[in-house]
């Protein structure tokens, strides 16, 4: 499974707010399961997301500027409590690398990135979009 949050924004209108989408890669496992790479996470959320089960769009689709992303891979199946409790431990290393910031968590790879205007309001900024990320695997 890949679930993410996105904060975008539109060019012409200004208009601001979080999208998210949730895939399915139609097996229990992702294609790695521990030991994440940068690359291998683009892999993922650039190449090979799977298939889009849900989203939820604040902003309509086209001619967005994404201005930070929350991004969760984990087996297909994961409950959003496993999610919830892999997030918690993330959080508490926010601030202490630079972005994209990624760790491995139970296996799960979770990945915060954020424009440089975001500096400084990264605790904020992963508390919405992680309530996004949330929100979509509830429903």
């Amino acid at each position: 499974m890949y679930v993410t949050a996105h904060r975008v924004t539109k060019d012409a209108t200004g208009e601001t707010g979080i999208n998210a989408f949730l895939f399915r890669h139609g097996s229990p496992r992702p294609l790695v399961t521990d030991n994440w790479t940068q690359d291998q996470v683009d892999n993922v959320t650039y190449q090979n997301p799977g298939i889009l089960v849900k989203q939820k769009l604040n902003v309509s689709a086209g001619s967005n500027m994404v201005l930070s992303y929350l991004d969760i891979i984990a087996p297909d199946g994961t409950s959003s409590a496993d999610i919830q409790k892999a997030l918690k431990i993330f959080e508490h290393d926010l601030g202490t690398d630079a972005f994209p910031m990624l760790r491995v968590v139970n296996g799960m790879a979770i990945r915060l990135g954020l424009v440089c205007g975001l500096t400084g309001k990264e605790e904020l900024e992963f508390g919405a979009l992680q309530q996004a990320v949330t929100g979509i695997l509830a429903e």
